[in-house]
């Protein structure tokens, strides 16, 4: 990858100087969810704030409003920058080696036979002794299934495991006769494969649209201590007229990863049956990951004005992709969190309008390092401490609700633990020591 010292500007714009700051702590810096609708107002160019909504006509337009609710400026976000890639996929097939009850849940109807079928013609004009298919069962009960696929009340997919694949192979409700009484029976299914085998291999062309990174203000000087939403374009964060520039991510393929989950989507259905996956394809690119290594300043015309790639090995998180501007005293700082050397860290820009040279880039170490941060349900998840802890931890993880779901002891000296989750969703992974959190990260389970 090219590195780039310098990069000349535009002479239309004084872009400020960005030098990397290091520090000794971890940067917990927040975990921004929605539109701030607002420019703050530091860094527009009245020193007054500007608002922001989305066009609904073109999801990439910002609209920006000034204090009269005139609409000054519209704000195509990217849409004409994309990353273009190659992956190459080793393809696996297996099959269905079989299907078995993994839970049964049976309620005894106090019910003959003979009272059970006189019912069910009672309830369901349609039935008929013609649509029942009994079994009788090593134990000597007969096993009694119904086809359900005329009632128009249930979909026929509630009815049957899989019914795409299997078709009525494997009822989810069925009923057996014991000792001459009627039982319902509810039953749940599991799937045994054979091993996957390979077919071969093929590339796919990819690409991967720049979005605008979202910036997610921290004041220090008004008490902001973390960030919980962002804006997009400013006037005046790295310059000082009154054009709105915003910043786009720029890739390049990893063979770390920068601790997401690799590029190829895991099958999920998410009504919670289990998927049949009979074929699917596995990366084998030596490079198989999309990594933030850097970024662009775009003016409103879509226009690279300024252009920074990351130093030293340090790849910024893509999941969620997202920058934050710190002030605190006079100075700004722009800081990426990610990593560097298969550990998690931050990087501090210093924005500096003075001058508009780009120094070396130096990193700051987390305390805390979560991989993948992005899994389908059930993954082992990685726990990685800074690897200089003096104290026992405790490694909690709290669901989107704030419910506790699992909770491991680390001991004094151990720099790792693995936790799994079966139930997807977001959830929060916390560090504490002495009753006290330590250090957090999230992760989202598919």
């Amino acid at each position: 990858m090219k590195r780039l010292s310098f990069l000349p500007l535009m002479a239309a714009y004084a872009l400020a100087s960005t030098a990397q700051i290091t520090t000794t702590g971890q940067a917990d810096l927040g975990y921004p969810s929605h539109n701030a609708i607002s420019i703050p107002k530091e860094f527009c160019h009245t020193g007054m704030p500007l608002l922001t909504l989305y066009d609904n006509s073109d999801e990439e337009n910002l609209l920006i409003y000034n204090e009269d609710l005139e609409l000054i400026q519209t704000v195509k976000r990217g849409q004409e920058h994309t990353f273009d890639y190659r992956l190459t996929y080793q393809d696996e097939e297996r099959e269905v080696e079989k299907v078995v009850i993994s839970d049964e849940h049976e309620e005894c109807l106090y019910l003959t036979f003979d009272e059970w079928t006189a019912r069910q013609a009672a309830t369901d004009p349609s039935f008929t002794a013609s649509r029942l298919t009994i079994t009788t069962e090593s134990d000597g009960d007969s096993l009694i299934t119904y086809d359900l696929s005329s009632n128009p009340y249930l979909p026929i997919e509630q009815l049957y495991f899989n019914y795409n694949y299997f078709g009525k192979q494997y009822p989810r409700l069925y009923w057996r006769c014991k000792n001459g009484q009627m039982y319902s029976c509810r039953a749940s299914y599991s799937v045994a494969y054979t091993e996957w085998h390979t077919t071969g291999t093929h590339s796919e062309n990819m690409q991967e649209t720049l979005h605008a990174l979202l910036l997610c203000n921290i004041n220090l000087n008004h008490g902001d201590g973390r960030s919980d939403c962002y804006f997009e374009v400013s006037q005046t964060l790295f310059n000082d007229d009154d054009e709105f520039e915003y910043i786009i991510p720029r890739y390049a393929m990893s063979a770390k990863g920068s601790g997401n989950s690799d590029i190829h989507d895991e099958p999920y259905d998410p009504s919670g049956e289990e998927t049949i996956e009979l074929k699917r394809k596995i990366v084998i690119s030596e490079q198989p990951f999309l990594a933030l290594t850097g970024f662009q300043i775009v003016d409103t015309s879509g226009k690279t004005v300024k252009e920074l790639l990351f130093d030293d090995g340090f790849e910024a998180s893509i999941s969620p992709h997202y920058a934050f501007v710190i002030t605190i005293g006079t100075k700004t700082y722009l800081a990426f969190e990610g990593y560097k050397d298969e550990q998690r860290c931050t990087v501090f820009y210093l924005v500096d309008r003075s001058t508009n040279s780009i120094k070396k880039i130096e990193t700051a170490p987390a305390q805390l390092s979560v991989t993948p941060i992005i899994a389908p349900k059930g993954t082992a998840i990685n726990v990685y401490l800074d690897g200089n802890q003096a104290k026992n931890s405790e490694i909690i993880a709290y669901s989107a609700t704030g419910a506790q779901i699992k909770r491991i002891a680390v001991p004094a000296g151990q720099a790792s633990t693995q936790l799994s989750i079966a139930t997807p969703g977001l959830y929060t992974i916390i560090q504490q020591q002495d009753n006290s959190i330590k250090a957090s990260r999230k992760i989202i389970l598919k």
